[in-house]
Order: C-alpha cells, then sequence, then structure tokens
C-alpha cells in the first residue's frame, strides 16, 4: 500500500551511545533560554549578507514578512522595540528593491502608523483581517490538504468520530486567532499519540487533553 510504502522511505533511526560529550551537549542544549537584549535581536550585517545571498540566486524584488512579534511576550513597549529598528531602515530597504509586510497585532495599529509615517516618506498601506468561523475552517481545511495532498479531507471532523463535532470546538477555543488554531490542532496530534497512537480517528479524550495543554502554555 502507499502507506507501507510511506513507511520504508523513512530514514532509519540510529543509535548513539551514551558518552560524557552526549551528556554534556544535553546539558547544554536543557539550559534555560535567556531572553535577548533587543540590541542582540536586530544584526543587521546577517540580514544584508541575506539579502545579497537571495540577489546572487536572482530573487527581485524581496519580500520581507515580519509576523510573531507576540510569540515572546505581548507586552507594547517591547512589542514596539522589536519593530522600531525596522521602521527604521524602510527607506534604506526600498532603495534596495527590498520591502517589508508586517503581520501585526491589532494594539500595534496606531503605534506602527505613527512611527512609520514619521520615518518613511512614502505612503504605507494597511488593512486590517479580521478571522470568522468560516474562515478559520478554510484555513483548516487548507492546512490538512497540504499535509496530505494525495487525501481530499473535507475538514477536521473527517478525522474525528463521529457526533464530536471537533472543528467547531477548535475554532470556538482559537477565539479569532489563525495562530491559535494551528496550534490546537498540533495540540491535539501531540494528545492523540500519546493517548492512542494506533487509534484512526481523534476522540473526546484526545481533545480534554489537548485544551488542557494548550491553555497552560497560551492562557
Amino acid at each position: 500500500s502507499s502507506a507501507a510504502s510511506d513507511v520504508y522511505k523513512r530514514q532509519p533511526v540510529k543509535y548513539v551511545e551514551n558518552s560524557s560529550a552526549l551528556q554534556s551537549l544535553l546539558q547544554q542544549l536543557n539550559k534555560p533560554v535567556e531572553r535577548k537584549k533587543i540590541d542582540d535581536i536586530h544584526n543587521w550585517n546577517v540580514f544584508w549578507q541575506g539579502v545579497d545571498v537571495a540577489h546572487a540566486w536572482g530573487f527581485r524584488p524581496i519580500f520581507v514578512l515580519v509576523d510573531g512579534v507576540d510569540s515572546q511576550e505581548r507586552d507594547l513597549d517591547f512589542m514596539q522595540a522589536l519593530l522600531y529598528p525596522l521602521f527604521e531602515q524602510l527607506a534604506t530597504v526600498q532603495s534596495k528593491n527590498l520591502f517589508f509586510k508586517f503581520f501585526l497585532p491589532s494594539e500595534l495599529k496606531e503605534v506602527a502608523e505613527k512611527a512609520i509615517k514619521d520615518l518613511y516618506p512614502h505612503p504605507v498601506f494597511s488593512i486590517m483581517i479580521e478571522w470568522d468561523d468560516p474562515s478559520l475552517s478554510s484555513l483548516l481545511t487548507q492546512r490538512l490538504r497540504t499535509a496530505a495532498p494525495s487525501r481530499r479531507y473535507p475538514g477536521l471532523d473527517s478525522l474525528a468520530k463521529p457526533g464530536l463535532d471537533l472543528e467547531q470546538k477548535v475554532i470556538q477555543a482559537a477565539k479569532g486567532s489563525p495562530r491559535r488554531l494551528l496550534r490546537l490542532v498540533s495540540a491535539l496530534i501531540d494528545a492523540h499519540i500519546l493517548h492512542q497512537p494506533d487509534a484512526l480517528l481523534f476522540d473526546q479524550v484526545d481533545w480534554e487533553i489537548a485544551l488542557h495543554s494548550f491553555q497552560k502554555g497560551h492562557p
């Protein structure tokens, strides 16, 4: 079957013998992550090296998509501090055929528009994306089709036990956020693998485990 052939194509898992070097590496990886200073995040030398590489590959123009500025902290001052150095570069980057597209949380709208207007002499276009239940459902269906292009899943409910209304549960818990939606689905998959990896369909227990886990990490 196609499923079986996919399994045989996977890379084998190689055994790694325990050693002091391995333990040292794991200890280094397990160290708590310290919040980076704002000044350390903006390394323009590395940025322009990346632009030079893209130009060498023949990409013109180049669009830089900026998203997730609220993934570390949803603190207004912190998010502004992340963005302001980018705003200062707008005039420079456009002269190099480089264009920024920012995907920002709603509370940054006025702040960003004012900062860009003060620093950038050209018109700037903005739009507020409104996510409703049908658009979130459409996003979910597209992600399912991308994950399994050889199969046509009509939606998340096709992967759940009848009567669970799983897709509606996920959409309601997402609270209008596509990022929350996709993280919930990821938590759901993790819960299913831990709870009943051999079962074909999601069930209510999978959903309860996923929702609890998600809410702990994303209150």
